[in-house]
């Protein structure tokens, strides 16, 4: 008999509609797919609002500004990879977490952020040297706001991550994003420039915590245990790896085209990237927030788990190869009408990564279901393997080929990935190559067929950029769905 794991996995909060025997197959089956709902439509809002705040932000800053930001936030960011250790995931994956284990992950959290704080702080005029951008060095600082005040939401956020209550994440959710978009357009129009991006963000991550602490409020309490800190980094230190050794390969590519190319072509690759991944990785950000507690729930049902994970395959491989091979084929319409003409160098970068965000897109599902495992080990061997690849590659092409050697680089590396998560997801839920090729065909031709429309099309649309490309997403979209 199928362990079912903990049958009051949803009672803490009092509430819950779900609260009971979630793991039974057609309770967990009705919570996953609601949450998806819940999730998907407040990131199809969100993801909107951003679309037009980052065309409108396109048109009012300049590339340098971007490149500031990218500067500034690299050196937070991998500090940030240490601040919460993997003890999100060590707490989601347990069984049965007590009040005494909230309390000791939050203080550990808060202390870890603390310590990256300073360590950001003290380290900025040396990055700011380093990369050869005094401006680097204010931003920085200010942006390590962001790591203490994320730290103080830990426990609200993970509590409803734990149990699944993503209803209660709406404001949380669509508040911050509010403020981001009027502080950030607001200076943006008044010509503060960088700093626009910098204070939106800042004033993002304080609303979120506010909203945090008053749809789930809790006891501000610290408390100590060797022994549970040491049970949650014994699966967190593999998790904590894995973020350090991708963010290590991701972000090596910044570093380089700052160090030979400078801050303006650093603007560039960074809103390419960007806009490479952005479609993709959002619609993936949402099936694996919710898949995550779910594969943790049946994560002895081996069965279950594959049937879960095709199923999940198919719907997203339809949602994003149009939106990847879609975005690909329509970039430069997508430049010239949206972004303006002083961004007209990222287009055939920005079409290269938009492979880079299919296969990434991809590739998460396969580390969402070993999150979902337990096996955060398998996620680390593989980070290691890349970050052992990417870095001299980049290396040797950046300095030779520019902007693009760095996309095509980070392109190729994650084609590569799909193969070799191919094989490792193979391994643990036991299926087929000829199983995943029958879930993955028709997006993929049917992409293709997409892409071949558009190009036919183009020649033959004299209207200015933005008309075009209504009437090709149109085309791109009515062919995708009847092939």
């Amino acid at each position: 008999m199928q362990e079912r794991g903990n049958p009051d996995f949803l009672e803490p909060w009092p509430g819950n509609r779900y609260s009971g025997r979630v793991t039974e197959p057609s309770r967990l089956r009705q919570l996953t797919i609601d949450n998806i709902a819940i999730v998907s439509s407040m990131q199809i809002f969100c993801k909107l609002v951003t679309l037009v705040r980052s065309i409108l932000l396109a048109r009012l800053l300049l590339p340098e500004d971007f490149g500031i930001l990218a500067i500034g936030g690299t050196l937070l960011n991998f500090f940030n990879q240490f601040s919460g250790a993997g003890i999100t995931q060590a707490i989601v994956r347990k069984d049965k977490v007590d009040e005494r284990t909230w309390e000791v992950a939050f203080t550990a959290n808060l202390l870890l952020s603390a310590f990256i704080f300073l360590g950001v702080f003290f380290l900025a005029p040396s990055w700011g040297t380093l990369v050869n951008n005094p401006r680097a060095v204010t931003v920085t600082r200010l942006l390590g706001l962001v790591t203490v005040m994320a730290a103080c939401s830990f426990l609200p956020s993970t509590r409803l991550l734990k149990e699944a209550n993503f209803r209660k994440t709406l404001w949380p959710t669509l508040l911050p994003l509010a403020i981001d978009t009027s502080v950030s357009l607001f200076l943006a129009w008044h010509g503060w420039g960088y700093w626009s991006l910098v204070l939106g963000i800042v004033a993002s991550q304080a609303t979120a915590l506010l909203a945090y602490w008053y749809v789930a409020p809790f006891r501000f309490r610290l408390a100590w245990d060797t022994a549970i800190v040491r049970d949650l980094f014994s699966y967190g230190k593999n998790v904590l790896g894995t973020s350090v050794l991708i963010f290590i390969s991701i972000n090596v590519g910044d570093f380089l085209v700052q160090k030979y190319l400078g801050t303006a072509s650093l603007g560039f690759y960074a809103v390419a990237f960007r806009w490479g991944s952005f479609s993709t990785l959002e619609v993936v950000h949402v099936v694996s927030r919710v898949l995550f507690p779910a594969f943790s729930l049946i994560k002895n049902d081996i069965a279950r788990v594959r049937a879960a994970f095709l199923e999940t395959l198919e719907h997203l491989a339809f949602l994003i190869f149009p939106l990847s091979l879609g975005f690909l084929a329509v970039a430069p319409e997508f430049v010239h009408g949206l972004l303006g003409a002083k961004w007209e160098p990222i287009i055939l970068p920005l079409q290269i990564l938009c492979v880079m965000g299919l296969s990434r897109g991809l590739n998460a599902l396969s580390g969402t279901l070993c999150h979902g495992l337990g096996r955060a080990d398998i996620l680390f061997w593989f980070a290691l393997f890349w970050a052992v690849i990417i870095p001299p590659a980049l290396y040797l092409a950046v300095p030779r080929f520019g902007v693009l050697g760095c996309c095509w680089v980070m392109a190729g590396s994650e084609v590569l990935g799909n193969v070799i998560n191919f094989a490792r997801t193979r391994y643990l839920i036991h299926f087929t190559l000829g199983e995943t090729l029958r879930r993955l065909q028709w997006p993929a031709l049917n992409g293709l067929l997409m892409i071949a429309a558009v190009s036919l099309l183009r020649p033959l649309l004299p209207w200015p950029p933005r008309v075009n490309l209504t009437l090709l997403v149109t085309t791109g979209a009515a062919t995708y769905l009847a092939g």
